[in-house]
């Protein structure tokens, strides 16, 4: 068989497709053929046409995937393949003309971003009659409350009160709202000529399921901006973070110096004040000037603890923070430790439970930074000073715990929330009291900085930080280190 194109006396053309068999006699020599015409003009044309659907809908599901791999496409790009896929919604349906109305839904104003079938001009002009225009100025109001619950709205331009180009006068229009979960960013529209309308349902059917895969391309286009914002959100809150690091990490070592000096002439003013109280009798004045140089040297040691958090905190941000480690007795430093603290607070009572003595398990050997692991103690310590109530011990334990050396200091203080407790490790994190003031549970200095510290400086040394912690009992704040194997 065979397709034949036949040109007919009026200038029209038809398909015809032929099959032949031959006739034989009975000896079997050919002696005729019969020859079968068959008109097949509409067949290969629908033929032709599914064809061509399958091709137009496979390059719409191809948008699909250029669109979701394409991460790094401008709006450029984004426009020219929202307009190709218009144009293949325009073909896949044969209309006279397809477009993306995008939509606001709290002014409900609409605005024609894609326009394909129409001149520039035409294009143009339409854009021009269409700009501040609000859906409901467009449709009826039945056809309004059809847009939630209908995939396509039918209606005639000349149903639309307001001026419209003649040239469009008599076109019926489809619109179908594209949903995106349950917001409608635009419309589809095409424009068909009166006298070509059809709601059959096979023609139906496919402008839904071309209406479903169009909604899922801008859908995938609108997730692509929303990640592109978002990735732009999240680089420029690092870089921010970043430079803020930078910038905290100079102010702190412009200001470190110039305190240092601060520091020491206080403490040798206040050696002299005490040589001129040997040699001359005591007065009032001289306990008065005493007491502010002691003061002062105070608040200059606390700001010199600020300053000093700040920049192990940025060395921590940027990778920087150095450990010289080598082998020491735990036990001896947490007797250091709380023989400074029983001289800086000596109204604070201290008991310390030992076990180690009580188990003749030896020394403690650690590999450490000692003076990293005294500032984390210290830490410890402290905030059970700052945090217990007046004529409450400080209870510290001390002890060896499945290969590792266990240091436990309790308080009797306000406690700390359980929803706060695993929060309070992260940097600059500070939590409210019961009388809502904003209090620092990781630093003296208050910024948030002492327990985000004291969990780096610990886990970078093998070690494991931790808190049990009751409201209105108190806190329990606990290190261990692993234990040297001789």
């Amino acid at each position: 068989t065979m397709d034949v194109v036949l040109h007919l006396p009026d200038g029209t053309e038809t398909i015809v497709n032929e099959s032949a068999m031959p006739l034989h006699a009975a000896d079997g020599t050919i002696t005729g053929a019969m020859l079968v015409l068959r008109e097949v003009t509409e067949r290969r044309l629908n033929e032709q046409r599914t064809r061509q659907l399958i091709d137009d809908l496979l390059a719409m599901t191809q948008i699909v995937h250029i669109m979701n791999d394409a991460n790094g496409h401008d709006s450029v790009q984004q426009f020219q393949l929202k307009s190709r896929m218009v144009e293949l919604v325009r073909h896949v349906l044969n209309c006279k003309a397809a477009a993306y109305v995008g939509y606001d839904a709290p002014s409900d104003l609409l605005n024609p971003e894609i326009i394909i079938g129409f001149t520039p001009e035409q294009t143009a002009e339409i854009c021009a009659y269409s700009e501040g225009h609000t859906l409901a100025s467009i449709l009826a109001y039945d056809q309004q409350g059809a847009i939630q619950t209908e995939d396509i709205i039918f209606f005639h331009l000349q149903q639309i009160s307001l001026p419209i180009p003649e040239y469009v006068q008599n076109l019926n229009v489809v619109a179908a709202p594209l949903r995106i979960g349950e917001q409608i960013p635009g419309f589809l529209v095409i424009f068909v000529p009166a006298t070509e309308i059809n709601e059959h349902a096979k023609w139906y059917i496919l402008m839904q399921a071309v209406v479903r895969l169009t909604s899922l391309i801008f859908d995938r286009a609108l997730l692509l901006k929303e990640r592109e914002v978002q990735r732009a959100r999240e680089w420029a809150l690092t870089e921010t973070t970043r430079r803020l690091d930078q910038f905290v990490g100079l102010a702190s070592h412009e200001i470190r110096t110039p305190l240092t000096t601060i520091i020491g002439s206080l403490q040798i003013l206040e050696r002299y004040i005490a040589q001129l109280q040997a040699a001359i009798p005591q007065s009032p004045l001289h306990t008065r000037v005493q007491l502010m140089l002691h003061h002062g040297i105070a608040q200059a040691q606390r700001l010199n603890r600020f300053v000093t958090d700040l920049l192990d905190a940025t060395a921590v941000q940027f990778d920087e923070l150095q450990l010289h480690t080598a082998r020491h007795d735990l036990g001896i430093l947490l007797g250091q430790s709380l023989a400074e603290a029983r001289i800086l607070a000596p109204e604070q009572k201290f008991i310390l439970h030992d076990e180690t003595l009580l188990a003749d398990s030896g020394p403690t050997v650690v590999e450490i930074d000692r003076e990293r692991i005294l500032q984390v103690i210290e830490h410890f310590i402290s905030n059970a000073i700052k945090y217990s109530p007046p004529d409450t011990p400080i209870q510290i334990s001390f002890r060896q715990q499945a290969g590792s050396a266990l240091i436990e200091v309790t308080d009797h203080g306000p406690g700390i929330p359980l929803a706060e407790q695993p929060r309070i490790w992260d940097r600059f994190y500070r939590i409210g009291t019961s009388d809502q003031e904003s209090v620092d549970v990781g630093s003296q200095v208050g910024i948030g900085l002492g327990l985000y510290l004291s969990r780096v400086l610990i886990e970078r040394q093998g070690g494991q930080v931790g808190i049990h912690s009751t409201p209105g009992t108190g806190s329990t704040f606990w290190l261990s280190l692993p234990l040297v194997k001789e």
